[in-house]
């Protein structure tokens, strides 16, 4: 016990949640506790505590952090049609974690548990690299995940940890020295939902169903690289009869999806993010190449050609990062590009996500009436947006121009 309180935080904004501070402390006197939105921060028990300040020096908030600007920067798309099929974007990420699989290492990434928690977990085989594939829109729990890199790295594994920048940065902190047989892979995020309230929102699907969510994908390729996903139920009827039923997950009819779309649903830190910029944490940095058909049209073409699916930006940052980069380059369909051109598509790559009036108002909603109150306030809110939305899908093109052009002052 120590006579002066620690103090790891004054403002919700100063914390990210990465669990950095729980795992390091050798007294185990810190545990990760949920606010009435979902969102975990640390609470220090003063009786165990004796003060050593660890947790305070571990913070990737808090503390100066030394970021890399990209030195190579590609547009990409992996070769491996079934492994990239079921990736969210290039498949980049699979490729890499297969490349460490394949030579025996271990992958970390955040996996769906059966009850939909999203966890960091390992996996060892490639067979199990579709756990950590796909867009999970949610904040991951690290459990204790930093202590088991670090046990495998002391082993002499080579480890793959893939994460949103501030898990990346706080890793790093936590290991307090470089592994060469360590390779960071950060993902460009623009914020993260509770864990809790993704849950509340399956369970709010699943009695309005009346059917067992199964699983769920916000990012599928049944209509190219867009924001559409799918979600599967499964109900069993009092004579053992097993039904299945798989609906598409349209992002402006699903309120939990738009809303992280809009940005309204994230922790406080996402709209203070220090890592929304050009300068990364991680060797290798990785996100969809929005704007790809601006920046380089007859990349697209050739990848069409090719019958590959999606298209990623793959941000090399450190040396560690290129030299592994170059091993398994010929796995990849690539086209040079810059940073610059990559960040005139993607907000994340220039500042934070920013917080407006209404996610005040949904976290309100979700704080007195649970996910129903979120979905209430979300229809109707924009239901002119979504009937909009709704007539532009049955529309055809030719009439979607001429209306364009009505707008836009054109005869």
């Amino acid at each position: 016990m120590t006579d002066k309180a620690i103090q790891l935080f004054k403002n919700k904004y100063q914390c990210c949640g990465c669990n950095a501070c729980e795992m390091v402390c050798g007294k185990k006197a810190i545990t990760m506790i949920e606010d009435e939105y979902g969102f975990r921060f640390p609470q220090i028990d003063t009786e165990k505590c004796v003060g050593c300040g660890s947790c305070q020096k571990v913070c990737c908030i808090n503390n100066d952090v030394e970021l890399c600007k990209p030195g190579t920067v590609y547009a990409a798309s992996y070769k491996n049609k079934d492994i990239s099929a079921k990736s969210a974007s290039g498949g980049i990420f699979a490729a890499l974690a297969k490349q460490v699989l394949t030579e025996g290492g271990i992958v970390f990434g955040s996996a769906y548990t059966k009850q939909f928690d999203v966890e960091v977990i390992s996996i060892e085989k490639i067979e199990d690299l579709p756990r950590l594939q796909g867009s999970k829109y949610v904040q991951s729990s690290m459990n204790s995940s930093f202590l088991k890199i670090k046990s495998e790295l002391q082993a002499g594994r080579t480890v793959l940890f893939c994460g949103v920048p501030c898990q990346v940065e706080a890793l790093k902190r936590f290991l307090g020295r470089s592994y060469e047989n360590l390779l960071l892979v950060d993902i460009v995020c623009h914020g993260v939902p509770s864990n809790r309230m993704l849950k509340d929102y399956l369970a709010f699907l699943a009695d309005k169903k009346q059917m067992e969510v199964q699983s769920i994908q916000f990012r599928t390729k049944t209509k190219g690289q867009n924001v559409y996903g799918e979600i599967a139920y499964r109900q069993v009827s009092h004579t053992g009869e097993i039904a299945y039923r798989q609906e598409p997950l349209i992002s402006y009819k699903s309120s939990y999806y738009k809303l992280f779309l809009n940005c309204q649903t994230f922790r406080d830190s996402c709209y203070h993010c220090k890592f929304a910029g050009t300068k990364r944490p991680g060797d290798i940095s990785l996100c969809d190449y929005w704007g790809i058909e601006d920046e380089h049209p007859d990349f697209v073409k050739e990848v069409e050609k090719e019958g590959l699916a999606g298209i990623s930006a793959i941000m090399v940052n450190t040396n560690a990062g290129l030299a592994f980069f170059e091993r398994l380059k010929q796995e990849f369909l690539l086209r040079e590009s810059t940073v610059e051109q990559v960040a005139n598509h993607n907000p994340q790559l220039q500042v934070p996500s920013v917080e407006t009036a209404e996610r005040k108002q949904v976290l309100d909603c979700y704080r007195q009436s649970g996910y129903q109150g979120v979905d209430d306030f979300y229809f109707k809110k924009y239901r002119m947006k979504i009937l909009a939305s709704d007539i532009g899908q049955v529309l055809p093109n030719s009439w979607k121009k001429k209306i364009l052009q009505v707008i836009r002052g054109k005869k």
